[in-house]
């Protein structure tokens, strides 16, 4: 008789308990409180002081040791104008061109492989514009410009296997294909703003067939001619 009351006790005891867990279930008719709740997820982004791969943008000379390639710049941030033609002087330089009677007279340079390079890897969408001037620092060369054709823009994928640098295809940043660059900034190359990418590449544009241009060489003293081409770069496109 004694084992069976306990038993009766247990299974009182444990019916018991039920119904109080039974008692917290949720009703369909309950107001529910804090029902939606937020987390905040917070991050940062910058880019390395170099700007990354490529911080270095390669020069497209072939030949480092040409007096007459391109000159790298070496930009260390990660904005900035790569490279520029290291000297334009034309073919016959040393001995001096001979002038026709008149008319314009176009004259060829020594460096026949001229580009200009502009590094943006900001990873920001912000447009921006290259610009070049042509002046004459002692006598000046009335009627003068440098002129080149372009086949657009290219992106700069460094140097591959042989040590040729090769180049990719971009929509981003334009450039006319006739250029010319004479006593008022010329833009060379313009970045768009951009809307749902970021600028993160170094940005090439090959100056073919350039030459150095005279509007009436009648009018040309003879003599040595010195000059510089200047070129800028702005962040602010133009259209």
């Amino acid at each position: 008789m004694k084992s069976l009351k306990t038993l009766g006790a247990v299974a009182l005891l444990s019916t018991s308990m039920l119904g109080a867990a039974t008692s917290f279930a949720a009703s369909s008719t309950d107001t529910v409180e804090n029902n939606n709740a937020q987390t905040p997820v917070k991050t940062k982004f910058k880019v390395s002081e170099d700007g990354g791969k490529n911080e270095k943008p390669e020069n497209p000379s072939t030949d480092p040791e040409n007096p007459d390639g391109n000159k790298p710049l070496d930009p260390k941030g990660p904005f900035g104008i790569a490279y520029v033609p290291n000297r334009l002087f034309t073919t016959n330089v040393e001995e001096g061109e001979v002038l026709q009677e008149s008319g314009t007279q176009e004259f060829t340079f020594k460096n026949t492989d001229v580009h200009v390079g502009v590094k943006d890897k900001t990873h920001t969408s912000g447009g921006w514009t290259l610009k070049a001037k042509l002046d004459w620092t002692g006598n000046p060369l009335d009627g003068s410009s440098i002129v080149a054709t372009t086949d657009g823009v290219k992106t700069n994928l460094g140097a591959q296997e042989g040590g040729q640098v090769q180049y990719g295809s971009t929509t981003d940043v334009t450039a006319q294909p006739n250029l010319t660059i004479n006593d008022k900034d010329s833009v060379i190359m313009t970045g768009q703003n951009l809307e749902d990418k970021v600028y993160n590449n170094t940005f090439d544009v090959k100056l073919a067939d350039a030459k150095l241009r005279v509007a009436d060489v009648s009018q040309v003293a003879v003599g040595e001619y010195n000059g510089n081409v200047t070129w800028t770069l702005a962040a602010t496109p133009v259209y």
